[in-house]
């Protein structure tokens, strides 16, 4: 399995899981700072899992990571993508799809270039 796949891999599994705990919590009124916190948790598991994946990736395509380097969208498509994966999780859980306050919050933020 390549580094890339292996890395789409543990997205969708820590999507997955953030998806199951986000239901359960719904389901059992969690307080919002706890949700917040195990999600800040799990965010941090996924990127000490992504720091090995990365050392542990055969060298051959540590090198065509470096020459190559994959373009990084621009910080609104970034948010935009994120807005879109909360209201796919929302309408899963079903959830309010169109909160009263702070919806598009993202948008709002300052250039940061």
């Amino acid at each position: 399995m390549s580094l890339i796949e292996t890395r789409k891999l543990l997205d969708e599994t820590i999507e997955e899981i953030a998806l199951v705990l986000g239901g359960i919590f719904a389901v059992h009124g969690v307080a919002d700072e706890v949700v917040w916190q195990a999600m800040k948790h799990l965010d941090m598991s996924h990127d000490n899992a992504l720091a090995r994946l990365e050392e542990s990736a055969p060298s051959e395509e540590k090198i065509q990571k470096t020459a190559n380097p994959a373009p990084r969208p621009h910080p609104a498509i970034d948010a935009l993508l994120m807005n879109l994966s909360i209201k796919r999780r929302n309408l899963i859980l079903g959830l309010d799809d169109h909160p009263k306050e702070g919806c598009h919050k993202w948008m709002n933020r300052e250039k940061n270039i």
